[in-house]
């Protein structure tokens, strides 16, 4: 019993008890500890009681002695020989059962004491402060996980995207297609779903630790849902506004869009909020239910063609430079540059050459063109002594079918390349530009028609 009872305190024993199963332990082993006091009590009185009889059958004892000592006659002496043999017996009877009372008894006492230690062990077990504050360790424990689980699925998320855009690279030779930012959309709203399920189920387990029931805190949450969603429709507009954008693809983490006043890149999409980066740095949070409508921009950029016309052909070596000088400065001061300035095409015209430049600037964002980069190139050719023979002019993408496609998401890189090719070939309004291979000769015999004016001129740009 005393192995037993010490097994029931052990540290692991009483770490693995709720605190309303050590208080029933410890009721128990006060209880036990005390009615094995009262036993041992009761059995040192019985032997009390015996040592009490032993002691006067002992007086009987020397009384026959006595006796004995004066009787002469035989039978007399013979009775009182049987007497004595008989309180002999029973005083040795009596000492036996007196030491095996006495003997049970401080059996019972040593039991009783080891019940009053195990109740002591778990009393300062009890008062322990973490023992005390034990619902600390469970709420600590449940928002352990919930954070774990918050990583588990940033950390899915990302395996998920980069394994669909390594794929889809694969198998498009290195261009990724627009699956990519559907995944990453899809998978991000699907993201704050899981964490918004992930720190419902918290909260209910954290309020279980005070007593209440996982059925009676999510009844009490669902109706605190209800209150919310009347109370605050805004949400719920939000959240399905949200399902529209991820379901419908209206756009995609990373497209450069336009929602009321507002354009710039889609940096995260959430159940709520859709976060943009404007052309100027800032990053804005707009609920999902300003988002829709929406213009998409799935290449996140626009092609700008500036012309800059050398009066000079002899420059062209020097502006090439001064261009170059001048792209570098506005690459590093100007965020909406996505690419360039580029020097894309340079060609001869007679007594002129015209510089070809590909500007590549965020939607909405002409005025990168014409009140940065036009002027630092007039300024930058002025101060080399370059003459102009007439003002820079730039041109964009504007075939309104092209930009229906963008807008309609139904356009891929390939098809972006060939709507710049196209743009490029000869209309009414412009004539072809000369490929790699006919420009030296194109050059050359405009060379020999000094008559024919420029082609180039800044109407015939306009």
């Amino acid at each position: 019993l005393v192995r037993e009872v010490r097994a029931e305190v052990d540290e692991k024993a009483l770490a693995a008890l709720s605190s309303s199963a050590r208080a029933e332990l410890l009721a128990r082993l006060v209880a036990d500890a005390a009615a094995q006091r009262e036993k041992s009590d009761r059995l040192r009185a019985e032997g009390d009681r015996i040592a009490s009889q032993v002691a006067d059958v002992q007086t009987q004892q020397l009384a026959l002695k006595k006796q004995r000592d004066a009787a002469t006659d035989p039978v007399e002496l013979e009775q009182i020989n049987a007497s004595l043999e008989q309180i002999e017996r029973l005083i040795d009877q009596r000492r036996l059962l007196g030491y095996e009372i006495a003997r049970q008894a401080r059996a019972e006492e040593r039991l009783a004491y080891e019940y009053e230690q195990a109740a002591a062990a778990i009393r300062e077990y009890a008062q322990r402060f973490w023992v005390q504050n034990r619902w600390l360790v469970e709420v600590g424990r449940i928002l352990a996980y919930a954070l774990l689980a918050t990583l588990a699925t940033h950390l899915l998320a990302r395996v998920i995207t980069a394994t669909v855009g390594v794929t889809m690279r694969y198998l498009r030779g290195g261009t990724a297609l627009p699956t990519v930012k559907r995944t990453q959309t899809l998978v991000q709203f699907a993201r704050s779903i899981a964490l918004l399920v992930i720190w419902v189920a918290a909260t209910v387990s954290v309020l279980a630790e005070f007593g209440v029931s996982p059925g009676q805190s999510a009844g009490a949450l669902g109706v605190i849902g209800l209150v919310l969603a009347g109370m605050f429709q805004q949400l719920v507009v939000d959240f399905v506004k949200g399902i529209d954008i991820a379901v419908g693809g209206h756009y995609y983490v990373g497209d450069f869009i336009q929602v009321g006043n507002y354009s710039g890149h889609v940096l995260d999409f959430t159940a709520k909020y859709t976060v943009l980066r404007t052309p100027s740095g800032q990053v804005v949070t707009l609920p999902n239910s300003q988002c829709v409508p929406s213009r998409r921009f799935p290449a996140g950029f626009v092609d700008n063609y500036v012309d800059i016309v050398l009066a000079r052909p002899a420059d062209l070596a020097r502006a090439r430079a001064r261009l170059d000088d001048v792209a570098r400065l506005l690459n590093r001061r100007i965020e909406a540059v996505k690419q360039g300035p580029l020097i894309e095409r340079e060609f001869v015209d007679g007594q002129v050459a015209v510089l070809r430049v590909l500007v590549r600037v965020l939607p909405a964002c002409d005025w990168v063109i014409t009140e940065r980069y036009i002027p630092e190139v007039k300024r930058a050719l002025a101060d080399a002594g370059i003459e102009l023979a007439g003002e820079p002019t730039f041109f964009y993408l504007n075939d309104v079918k092209t930009f229906r496609r963008l807008f309609s998401r139904q356009m891929t890189d390939k098809d972006m390349a060939a709507a710049v090719d196209a743009d490029l070939r000869p209309t009414i309004e412009r004539d072809a530009l000369p490929d790699a291979e006919t420009e030296a000769a194109e050059a050359a015999e405009m060379r020999h028609t000094s008559d024919t004016p420029p082609p180039h001129t800044t109407e015939h740009q306009a």
